[in-house]
């Protein structure tokens, strides 16, 4: 089932949704092109096929872990699948972080009868409330 929907999303947005190299808006160095960045024939190793040819060094590593086990198998190196790992339990750890924040100054303004005003800031996916007003009903 999912190799079916992701062969039909790669055809649809992947294969259609490519750029005529030609007309880039990008600019590339050393006078290279959108040309060296286009790989129109490249098929990628669709999920199920990720896990079929996944090494047991692998799998060990990435404790069940989906995107650590699809970096490391489709790069073929061990240390990008380790930091995908790092980088999602820092990722989870701090949205946690963030969610109890935002709880915590709702749950305040609820209790104390006023409204208030959240000055949120988006920094590496995650939610940080940088500053809570709070502002005593009248």
């Amino acid at each position: 089932m999912y190799k079916f929907l992701d062969i039909i999303i790669h055809n649809y947005i992947g294969i259609t949704g490519q750029i005529d190299p030609e007309e880039s808006l990008f600019t590339y160095p050393g006078g290279l092109s959108a040309l060296n960045y286009s790989f129109p024939d490249h098929v990628p190793l669709f999920l199920d096929e990720v896990f079929a040819t996944a090494s047991q060094e692998i799998l060990d590593l990435c404790q069940g872990n989906i995107r650590c086990i699809y970096d490391a198998v489709q790069t073929g190196n061990l240390d990008i699948g380790r930091d995908t790992m790092t980088i999602e339990e820092t990722n989870t750890d701090d949205r946690m972080i963030a969610s109890k924040s935002l709880l915590v100054a709702i749950l305040f303004c609820y209790l104390f009868g006023g409204c208030c005003l959240m000055l949120l800031c988006v920094l590496d996916e995650f939610v940080v409330v940088v500053a809570v007003v709070f502002v005593v009903a009248s």
